[in-house]
C-alpha cells in the first residue's frame, strides 16, 4: 500500500541558487581587473623613473695601482783560501819579505821604466854622500851618486827605501878623476841587509854593473877605500848614472 506524501511547493519564478554564484564570480573578476589596471597605472611611472635614474648615474671609477717589486739576490763571491803546506821535518820556512811603509818609500812606476837614484830621497846615509855630475876617466856622468873615501878602510854609504818592485840596479862604477892615481875602491850593493854585489875598482877604470834587487825594500850602496893615498877633498867613489829599473 502506497502512502500518498505531500508534494513540495514549487514556483516557476522562485530564485535559483546558481544565478547568485555567477554574479559573485563576475563581480570578483571585475574588481580584480580594476585593481590590476590601477596597480599597473601607478607602478609604471615609478619603475620607469628608477630605470632612467640608474641609466643616467655615471659608472663608478675604479683606480688600480700596481706596484712592481723587484728583488735582487746578490751572492757574495767567495775567494778560495790559499792552501797552507806544512814544511817537512827538518825544513825551515823562509821569513816573508819585508814591506816598506811611509812617505819616504819610492814607488815603482810603469814596467820597463827607470828612476835615477838622484831623483830619490836617501832614507839614511853615513859619512859623505852627494848628488852631482862626476868624472871617471874623462867622462862625466851627470846623474851620479858620490860617496866619500877618505882613508884606507873607511866606508861611506847611502840607503834608499823602495817598494820592492824595482828589478835591477844599474850603474857605472869608477874613481873620481880628482883622486890620486893609486886609489882603489871597493863598491858594495846590499838589499835588506844582505850583500847582493861587490866590485873592486881601480883608478881610471869604468865598471858597469846590473844587480837584481826585486823584492828588496832597503837598498844600500857603499864604498870603502882599500888602496892609495888618503884624501878628504872630494867624493872619490862614483856611482855613475845609477838607476833602478822595473
Amino acid at each position: 500500500m502506497t502512502a500518498n506524501l505531500p508534494v513540495p511547493y514549487q514556483r516557476d519564478d522562485a530564485p535559483k541558487s546558481g544565478g547568485l554564484n555567477k554574479i559573485a564570480i563576475i563581480v570578483a573578476v571585475v574588481v580584480t581587473a580594476v585593481a590590476v589596471g590601477l596597480g599597473m597605472y601607478l607602478w609604471g611611472p615609478v619603475r620607469t623613473a628608477g630605470i632612467e635614474t640608474a641609466a643616467a648615474a655615471p659608472a663608478p671609477t675604479v683606480t688600480v695601482t700596481a706596484t712592481a717589486t723587484e728583488t735582487m739576490i746578490v751572492s757574495p763571491s767567495i775567494s778560495p783560501s790559499p792552501a797552507v803546506i806544512a814544511p817537512l821535518p827538518g825544513e825551515t820556512t823562509p821569513a816573508p819579505a819585508a814591506t816598506a811603509t811611509g812617505d819616504d818609500v819610492a814607488s815603482a812606476g810603469p814596467l820597463g821604466s827607470s828612476d835615477y837614484l838622484t831623483s830619490l830621497d836617501m832614507s839614511e846615509y853615513n859619512g859623505q854622500a852627494d848628488y852631482d855630475a862626476l868624472p871617471v876617466n874623462g867622462q862625466s856622468f851627470l846623474h851620479s851618486v858620490g860617496l866619500g873615501v877618505y882613508d884606507i878602510g873607511s866606508t861611506h854609504w847611502a840607503e834608499y827605501t823602495v817598494d820592492g818592485r824595482y828589478k835591477t840596479l844599474v850603474a857605472t862604477l869608477g874613481v873620481n878623476d880628482v883622486m890620486s892615481t893609486d886609489t882603489v875602491v871597493e863598491f858594495t850593493v846590499l838589499g835588506n841587509g844582505r850583500e847582493l854585489e861587490k866590485k873592486r875598482v881601480k883608478y881610471a877604470q869604468q865598471v858597469k854593473i846590473s844587480v837584481p834587487v826585486e823584492g828588496n825594500v832597503k837598498l844600500r850602496i857603499a864604498a870603502t877605500r882599500v888602496g892609495g893615498e888618503g884624501s878628504r877633498s872630494a867624493v872619490g867613489a862614483v856611482w855613475g848614472d845609477a838607476s833602478l829599473t822595473r
